[in-house]
């Protein structure tokens, strides 16, 4: 028996999955990391969608919500594979500032809004972004914020 087991910061290998249909039953690209999970990615849209960089941002912003994308991957994945299980758990990350917040998902959530931009919109945007997080993400005692990041897990067994 053959299992694939993966995390969402996985990019999907359609190799690993040698026997059965091509690799059509497969995601045809790595799962997007751009997706509306907690507040950050809500704040994110709402950021994307008003403001001078609007227009650019618009197809971004009006991406299938992630839910929609797992169920489209469970069905996929369930023509080929005997069982998948998917699951999920939410990590609580203390970060210095929301300005931790934005380092950490520029690579990930944040790289699809910001490709687009010119370097002053990036840079106006992603301020504006900062002033909504430090709303919804309050500095704990310490100085501290405490970010909720929920992940992803699939598990497909042949």
């Amino acid at each position: 028996m053959r299992a694939f087991v993966a995390d969402e910061s996985l990019s999907w290998p359609t190799a690993s999955i040698s026997a059965g249909p091509p690799s059509s039953a497969l995601p045809d690209e790595p799962l997007p990391r751009g997706r509306a999970l907690g507040r950050q990615g809500t704040l994110l849209r709402m950021v994307a969608a008003d403001g001078p960089w609007a227009t650019k941002l618009s197809p971004v912003v009006k991406r299938r919500p992630f839910n929609e994308m797992m169920e489209g991957l469970y069905a996929r994945l369930s023509l080929v594979c005997a069982s998948v299980d998917i699951w999920e758990t939410t990590y609580l990350y203390a970060l210095k500032g929301v300005g931790a917040i934005i380092d950490l998902m520029k690579a990930t959530s944040l790289a699809p809004f910001l490709r687009p931009l010119d370097e002053t919109s990036r840079r106006r945007s992603l301020d504006r972004y900062g002033i909504e997080l430090a709303r919804a993400y309050p500095a704990q005692p310490d100085g501290k914020v405490l970010l909720r990041f929920p992940r992803i897990f699939v598990l497909a067994r042949r």
